[in-house]
């Protein structure tokens, strides 16, 4: 008898350990930088305060999903109106 995985969600009372879970790493890197760029735009929003002039949301894929170490330190080293300037309007 041979135990084979089971794919998908972990039952009820299921004690095999997982190796991939939302405490990792990777997984906690996502969420500060979700939630930095969420509030950055939230705050020069309510900042600038005009009707005409409203930034967008960040492209999720091209700056949260992405954690190369060498885009990270571009991101780190550009000034906030850079960091604006890459919104897409959706």
């Amino acid at each position: 008898m041979t135990l084979e995985k089971k794919k998908g969600r972990k039952k009820n009372g299921d004690e095999t350990f997982r190796q991939h879970t939302k405490g990792n790493s990777d997984n906690i890197i996502k969420k500060c930088k979700s939630i930095f760029f969420r509030n950055l735009l939230e705050f020069v929003n309510r900042f600038i305060n005009n009707n005409k002039i409203k930034f967008y949301k960040l492209s999720y894929n091209d700056n949260v999903k992405n954690l190369k170490k060498d885009d990270e330190i571009i991101k780190l080293e550009m000034t906030l109106k850079k960091i604006l300037s890459l919104t897409k309007k959706i």
